[in-house]
């Protein structure tokens, strides 16, 4: 993703917590998520700008936070974002945020949009933590 977003003339950042994060998940999966999420920032940037990825620990669940500062959404959008085929893109199948809600999910989770038109969209994970013996 770091040439697709130096392509499209996004800065692209992410900041790690300093300790381990454990979650049960197939990591690939979880990878399809950040992607899809990370496309979506980069498509709504077309003049480009900042994308940062933060991971970090919020009580006993592992958040991951996805946040641009494109041309954000609205409050019908965010309300139908999770829809199946619902789409605001051209060529999108309206299946992304779909498939990435159950995925999450199915891992306990939880993933929710904030977003305001033209500041930006945060797209935030929580994820339980695997109790480290």
């Amino acid at each position: 993703m770091t040439s697709e977003a130096n392509y499209a003339n996004v800065e692209l950042t992410f900041h790690y917590h300093p300790e381990e994060l454990p979650v049960s998940c197939v990591k690939d999966q979880l990878k399809q998520v950040i992607l899809n999420l990370m496309k979506n920032a980069l498509q709504a940037m077309p003049f480009g700008g900042n994308l940062s990825i933060y991971l970090d620990k919020q009580s006993d669940r592992c958040r991951i936070t996805v946040t641009d500062n494109g041309i954000g959404m609205e409050e019908e959008q965010i309300s139908q974002a999770f829809n199946p085929f619902y789409t605001l893109k051209k060529d999108g199948s309206g299946l992304g945020l779909t498939v990435c809600k159950r995925i999450i999910d199915s891992y306990g989770g939880e993933i929710k949009i904030k977003s305001n038109l033209d500041q930006g969209t945060q797209v935030e994970i929580l994820l339980p933590l695997v109790a480290q013996s």
